[in-house]
Order: structure tokens, then sequence, then C-alpha cells
């Protein structure tokens, strides 16, 4: 009985590791990584060939990437869209993911895998009301930013978050680069 008890408590264990999202690094999530070469990935499509763009705006649209979501192991397809900008070497310098956090987890998750000390921003005071910007940056020279709206977005009809993935060396080469989602007036 005792055996049988300790071997079902295993297999919970495990088929809840198995259900877990996809591992998130300070260099990125599952196997996409910065400093990983664009051509890693077979199926990324340049976003001037991306079927979705009319959603995004993106600047300059010849460097971004869309990397679909099977490359990670998210069984609970909270990412719903990967992004990548690739310098012109072709070396991946920024990742951005968005994400629906309507369970929010999302910050757990952050806090145990990066670290329980960041940077915060929100626009209320108290229980996130409207947007907030959640920031750590690692003794390695990883940069990561989380955006979380608590408000559905109208044409991907989910609350957005955003999670971006940039070394901190690249931020200055990077600041006049901007993905996002259209607006409504875009």
């Amino acid at each position: 009985m005792m055996k049988t008890s300790l071997i079902i408590i295993v297999l919970i264990q495990l088929t809840l590791l198995m259900k877990a999202g996809a591992q998130i690094s300070t260099k990125g999530i599952d196997k996409i990584q910065l400093g990983r070469f664009i051509s890693s990935y077979n199926d990324a499509v340049r976003f001037d060939n991306y079927s979705k763009k009319k959603l995004f705006y993106a600047n300059p649209t010849s460097n971004f990437y869309n990397i679909p979501i099977d490359n990670i192991s998210d069984s609970s397809n909270n990412v719903k869209f990967i992004f990548a900008y690739a310098d012109s070497q072709g070396l991946i310098k920024r990742i951005i993911l968005f994400i629906d956090d309507s369970s929010d987890t999302l910050i757990d998750t952050l806090k145990a895998s990066i670290s329980s000390e960041y940077t915060t921003g929100q626009t209320s005071i108290g229980r996130l009301q409207g947007y907030g910007a959640y920031a750590w940056s690692t003794s390695e020279g990883d940069y990561i930013l989380m955006m979380k709206d608590v408000n559905t977005d109208v044409k991907l009809n989910f609350p957005i978050t955003t999670l971006e993935f940039t070394k901190r060396s690249d931020l200055n080469d990077l600041m006049n680069i901007s993905f996002r989602v259209k607006s409504l007036t875009d």
C-alpha cells in the first residue's frame, strides 16, 4: 500500500511538471535564447512575410521575425506570439513574448526563475488596475522587462502581457527599435 501511494504521488508530480509552462530563463524561453542565430529556427518567418503582421507595428520590419509557438513547451497555451529581433549577422538581440496572463501567475513564475528582486511601476496604488511594468537586471548583464495590461486588447482578445529579453550591453543599439501591437489609430 505504501509503495502504491508513493508511486501515485510521484506520477501526479510528474504530470504537473509536464503540464507546466515553458522554461523561462534570463536569456529567453526554452530553446529560444538571446545570442543564438535566427537561422537556428527553420520555421522563423521574417515579419514582412508574417501572415498576421497587420496586428503589429515593427520598426524596422526587416529585422523582426515571428517564431512559431510550437518551438516552446508551453502546454498551458499562455504564450500567444513570439518575436525576435536579429542584427545584420542574424544574432538574436531581443526576444518579445505576447502572453495571456489572465491568471496573474507570470510575476510569480519570473520571481521564482529569475529573482524575487525587481523594479516595478504601475498606474494604481495596491492591486494593478490598468498597466504595470516590472524589470529585472541581472549581474550577468541580462535585462528582462514585463509589461502587463489588465484590460483586454480589442484586436488580440486577451489582456496583453509582454515579456522582453535583451542584453544590457545591447540596449543603446536597440533604443530606436520598436515592436508592439498596433493601436486602433495606427
